[in-house]
């Protein structure tokens, strides 16, 4: 090696990157470290070979061009930036210097940031459809649920409300899987013991999942306590199981394992997203059929299915959304014919499990003919809380906006005991009708009515308690005892 190939060379080991220098006719004269691995990985192993195709790269097409820019390329597995320049040496004659980076974790970093810019303005379409949907179940729900108080009530007629408010009841779960994974969903999260909960879901699964599926947990004993809504991750959790059992229709083994995640500023983070701190890892393996690659990085997306007509494509959704809403973080590993391993990454938290009782079943409350003022801008859902409040022995007043229901409040003759208010209407909604009422020092109380749950959040910081609200669609015993509970809190 002559002293300007050894200086050369000295230079392009310094430099962090891969860097090899061609002749004309593209063979590798010189190369640092990192390059000889980099063109290893893409497919050159025959050093006294001309170099013409990195990964999926031919290079003649850059050659042609002059060389200059930079150009993405993948190896297997992973992803490049080559940038080639030409280049002419008294030492050596005219050639080529090829930079080669390794921008993998990038690439992993700028697609998962895609996706989630993708899921959501997914979610936020998804979540409007769900607000009207919501809308529509709440005038059928209150009405099938009237229909059924009727004691003279034909048999073949009660049958028929059953199916109807059944069939509702699964729409509702619908919509609340779309709300699930726009985020909009309202979540009663407290400090839960992830050990003790997940051995209980086991042992459900169990029972439920065919005889050739073994079902097995890994626990090492440790506190692992999140804050989480039980119901809620229980949800995530059938949602990952039934997908499992699904993939192994001839059996197989589902594994759950909990264990404990410390990120810190000086270590490898599992994901790109984990902010420094402990975290408590949950992963669901199966040893089913896997998932294909093409399909891999859309099992996310709402309705995308593989198992059409029968799947509707919200499962997976749901999940990550409401790891989301957890402030946690999901992945998932898997390969054709190699099954699959979900890892589900929560914060860890120090705060006592809190022990929930459930309540005890009471029957129906009904008023004493309190005046109720209903603003609602839809004509049927307005009309079915109408009727829904008079099977309640409560008298209702009506009002198809903010605006109206403001002037029957400060005009009107009724002794009114409560608002129940829509939140988004014309003219005026539900929040400004609120303002408007504190404005004018009226002090009856508001129930909102929302089918997007996350927009009550701030407007129920009221001291005094004269703010409530009810998710779309209400039910008849949910709406009795918020309208009860509320007027209670007033006297």
């Amino acid at each position: 090696m002559s002293e300007q190939s050894r200086q050369l060379q000295e230079i392009i080991n310094a430099v962090p990157v891969g860097v090899a220098v061609l002749d004309e006719a593209l063979h590798v004269q010189l190369a640092n470290a990192a390059a000889v691995g980099h063109l290893a990985l893409l497919g050159y192993t025959d050093t006294d070979a001309a170099l013409t195709q990195l990964g999926d790269q031919p290079l003649a097409p850059l050659m042609t061009a002059g060389g200059g820019g930079r150009h993405r390329i993948l190896g297997g597995e992973r992803a490049y930036e080559i940038m080639l320049s030409p280049i002419a040496s008294t030492w050596n004659g005219s050639g080529w210097m090829l930079v080669i980076d390794d921008v993998t974790q990038a690439r992993e970093v700028e697609l998962q940031a895609q996706t989630q810019d993708r899921l959501a303005a997914i979610g936020q379409l998804a979540a409007g459809i769900a607000h009207d949907f919501n809308n529509i179940l709440a005038v059928i729900v209150l009405h099938a649920q009237i229909g059924l108080l009727q004691s003279d009530l034909a048999p073949g007629l009660r049958e028929c409300l059953d199916i109807i408010l059944g069939q509702s009841v699964r729409a509702g779960d619908l919509v609340q899987q779309v709300l699930d994974f726009s985020r909009r969903a309202v979540l009663e999260r407290r400090p839960l013991r992830l050990g003790p909960f997940v051995y209980q879901q086991v042992k459900l699964l169990s029972r439920t999942l065919p005889d050739n599926i073994v079902v097995r947990f890994q626990d090492e004993l440790a506190d692992y306590t999140v804050n989480a809504d039980p119901t809620r991750l229980q949800q995530v959790i059938v949602n990952l199981a039934l997908n499992a059992r699904d993939a192994m229709a001839r059996g197989g083994e589902l594994g759950f394992a909990l264990d404990s995640v410390v990120v810190d500023h000086s270590s490898y983070a599992p994901l790109p997203e984990l902010r420094p701190g402990k975290w408590v890892r949950l992963r669901i393996t199966d040893t089913g059929h896997g998932i294909p690659a093409h399909v891999l990085p859309h099992i996310f997306e709402p309705f995308f299915t593989t198992k059409a007509p029968l799947g509707t494509g919200l499962g997976l959704a749901q999940v990550h959304g409401i790891v989301k809403q957890h402030e946690g973080e999901i992945d998932v590993v898997s390969r054709a014919g190699g099954g699959t391993s979900f890892a589900l990454y929560f914060p860890a938290t120090q705060a006592v499990e809190v022990e929930v009782v459930p309540a005890a079943e009471e029957p129906l409350l009904l008023g004493q003919g309190e005046t109720i003022l209903v603003a609602e801008d839809d004509r049927a859902v307005r009309m079915a809380l109408v009727a829904t409040l008079e099977q309640l022995e409560y008298q209702p007043l009506e009002a198809r906006n903010g605006v109206e229901a403001l002037n029957l409040l400060l005009h009107g003759s009724h002794d009114i005991a409560l608002v129940l208010s829509d939140l988004i209407m014309p003219e005026m909604g539900g929040q400004a009708l609120q303002q408007a009422m504190r404005q004018q020092k009226i002090a009856t109380p508001v129930i909102f009515l929302s089918g997007h749950p996350m927009e009550m959040e701030p407007l129920l910081a009221d001291e005094q308690g004269l703010t409530g609200w009810l998710q779309k669609p209400v039910n008849l015993e949910t709406l009795a005892k918020t309208v009860s509970r509320m007027l209670a809190a007033r006297r």
